[in-house]
């Protein structure tokens, strides 16, 4: 496969996707493209993988300079950490076979394998009999990077405007002025920057206001996460994830070195509760981030509040309130015939990686069999 052109983006392993570049005029365009996907997690990559594996053309739009979404790895002097889902986790929809075929990666089946606390998952069901679970020695991003592969996407691009005419279809604009016109468009974003779509184009379609206003009513939790080093010669702290049950404020704590070949640094990643996301999420992150250490010092030990470096993110979308998710994704047919899809973690039962990777690739058959019950 031929070296990709990826601008404001550090090299990565998955790297293999392409970066294309039309301007003309100030304005990029979609030209000779089947479908216009808007972002670039693991359920605008299903979908755009199966519409592309089907012959259609498909160009992603990314606000970020990489991949994945909330399937985040971060590096720190060569060592990677993940801050978003600390595992994998599934079998439906040919999901672990997905994850079993990334190559170049070593795969940790059944981590974490020492847990300790009796606090509760953010998704206990990983931790059943008939699971399977997994994490990657070179970071979770391995993953949404190898969905990646020979897709056309565009990355650091913020759409910022959507709007619909029943002659020309989709009209979608970044914040930098930058132009698409579409009559496939498919939105994989979380429930609120959704919603902030949605609701301008509910005024063309009751279909799209009777999901908004479902939508509406779901939502997703905030989780304020902390990566923290410390020297590599620090004991073993006995497990590799923690489940706190009487913190208020951790959720989770993942050893986040357990996984790592030959780590430089013993690496800690702390995820807040919900309800403490919440409470501090305006809160300047080194603020936050030194609460969340004295925090950890009461649950770790002493030692936790003393990292050698730290690295705060804040997920403002972390994930769906589990529950309240809906049974799958949603396709919606515009006067005129243009069509709009929707897929996320929201679209499918159980929330997270599994549940947005099923969605996005059941929207993409769903397209490609109601555009040949068309004669598309």
């Amino acid at each position: 496969m031929p070296p990709s052109r990826i601008k404001g983006r550090k090299a990565g392993r998955g790297d293999g996707f392409r970066v294309k570049d039309e301007m003309g005029n100030g304005m990029r365009t979609n030209r000779n493209t089947n479908h216009l996907v808007v972002g670039a997690g693991l359920a605008g990559l299903s979908c755009a993988r199966e519409l592309s594996r089907a012959g259609d053309t498909v160009r992603i739009l990314e606000k970020d300079r990489a991949v994945g979404g909330r399937c985040a790895t971060h590096w720190e002097q060569g060592q990677p950490m993940d801050y978003g889902p600390v595992l994998l986790h599934g079998r439906a929809c040919g999901f672990e076979e997905e994850i079993r075929s990334i190559q170049g990666i070593t795969l940790l089946e059944d981590w974490p394998v020492r847990r300790r606390g009796a606090g509760k998952p953010c998704q206990h069901e990983a931790y059943s009999m008939t699971e399977k679970r997994f994490a990657i020695a070179q970071g979770v991003a391995a993953f949404p990077e190898h969905l990646a592969r020979g897709l056309d996407i565009v990355l650091d691009t913020r759409v910022s405007e959507i709007s619909w005419t029943g002659s020309t279809g989709f009209h979608v604009q970044s914040e930098r002025g930058e132009q698409w016109n579409t009559t496939s468009l498919v939105l994989t974003l979380p429930v609120e920057p959704t919603l902030a779509f949605l609701w301008p184009l509910s005024k063309h379609s009751q279909d799209i206001e009777a999901i908004a206003t479902l939508l509406d009513t779901l939502g997703t939790l905030p989780c304020l996460t902390l990566m923290a080093g410390y020297e590599a010669a620090v004991p073993d702290p006995g497990w590799d994830v923690l489940y706190p049950e009487t913190s208020d404020g951790l959720m989770l704590v993942s050893h986040d070195s357990s996984k790592r070949r030959e780590p430089a640094w013993r690496v800690l990643v702390f995820q807040a509760t919900p309800a403490w996301s919440r409470q501090h999420l305006a809160m300047a992150p080194e603020q936050w981030a030194k609460q969340l250490l004295a925090e950890a010092s009461k649950v770790v030990g002493e030692w936790a509040a003393h990292p050698q470096w730290i690295k705060p993110h804040a997920w403002r979308h972390a994930r769906v309130d589990l529950g309240n998710e809906l049974s799958g994704p949603v396709r919606i047919t515009m006067p005129g015939g243009a069509s709009l899809g929707l897929a996320g973690d929201a679209f499918a039962p159980g929330g997270g990686v599994e549940a947005a990777y099923c969605a996005g690739k059941a929207l993409a058959h769903r397209l490609l069999q109601e555009d040949d019950d068309d004669g598309r």
